[in-house]
């Protein structure tokens, strides 16, 4: 790493430059650099991302859920549109509480 120190209109410029990291390494001094290895690799698959389409799409079904059990009784016997929706609300939550609190455990259960 180097360093470099200006001063310009009494405003105190200080450069760091970096090598260029490998492609599976965060930027240095970000939240995600301080992050073990596997929680990096968690971080570049953006889970809030996926998590909030994993919500949509529970809500989607929940929605849907009412046609298609007048259309396939089966899957109205065994309650699949119900609870499709409600494990991708789960799931989706999750994913999305894992990317804010940065817990190993809630980065298992997503």
């Amino acid at each position: 790493m180097a360093s470099h120190v200006t001063t310009a209109g009494g405003f105190v410029i200080v450069t760091h430059k970096y090598p260029l990291s490998s492609a599976g390494q965060a930027a240095p001094g970000t939240v995600a650099s301080q992050l073990p290895g596997s929680m990096q690799i968690f971080q570049r698959g953006q889970p809030k991302a996926l998590g909030v389409v994993q919500i949509i799409i529970g809500i989607v079904s929940l929605l849907f859920g009412p046609v298609l059990v007048n259309v396939y009784i089966f899957a109205g016997d065994i309650g699949l549109p119900f609870w499709t929706g409600v494990w991708y609300i789960i799931s989706g939550s999750l994913a999305v509480a894992a990317e804010n609190t940065h817990r190993r455990d809630l980065v298992c259960c997503s």
